[in-house]
This record gives C-alpha cells, structure tokens and sequence, in this order.
C-alpha cells in the first residue's frame, strides 16, 4: 500500500491515491479523498516528492510503533538522485489506512 501511494505521488496520479484512500481507507480517509481541497494538496505534496524520485528511489522499512491504537510504519525514502531522503509513514487502524504523510 505504501508503495502504490508513493508511486502515485511521484507520478502525480490522484485518481491512483484517491482509488487506495477510498478502497483501503477508514471513514476519514474516505472523506479526505473525497473533499475538493485535498486533489490540490496532493498536487503540492506530489510537486515536492516527484523531481528527486522520478529517475528511481529505494524504500527502506524503518520499523512499526503502536500509538493510539494506530500501527504505524515508518520508511526511509532515499532517491535515486541523491537529493534529500524523506521520512514515509503510514498509519492504519484495524488494517484500514489511517493516514500517509512524508517529510
């Protein structure tokens, strides 16, 4: 699922995200994918993380935490480029996505 989010980042394909969030998503993310606001917040995550990842990237799990009855796993996201690596994390909730941020 991380990786099918992040592709769809870097490829700039909110059809993609939207089709994970509302497929796999808990009711929040079903409704943040469906809010008009949040195509445009994708298009300025994707705007930061698709330049120093098109050419490739390597996704290196980090490990799981429990918080608030949340599992979330962290990644590190190293482009190829060798530009600035990222910290990936994606939350879910009784195994329904919960949240997908980068840093």
């Amino acid at each position: 699922m991380c990786r099918t989010l992040l592709d769809a980042s870097v490829a700039g394909d909110f059809a993609v995200f939207k089709r994970v969030c509302e497929g796999k998503g808990d009711a929040n993310m079903r409704m943040v994918a469906s809010d008009p606001s949040t195509e445009e917040t994708f298009r300025r995550a994707s705007a930061v993380i698709a330049p120093p990842c098109k050419g490739g990237y390597e996704l290196v799990p980090l490990g799981s935490l429990l918080q608030r009855g949340h599992t979330v796993h962290l990644w590190r996201l190293k482009p190829s480029s060798g530009d600035d690596e990222f910290l990936v994390r994606l939350t879910l909730k009784n195994k329904r996505l919960a949240g997908f941020f980068f840093q």
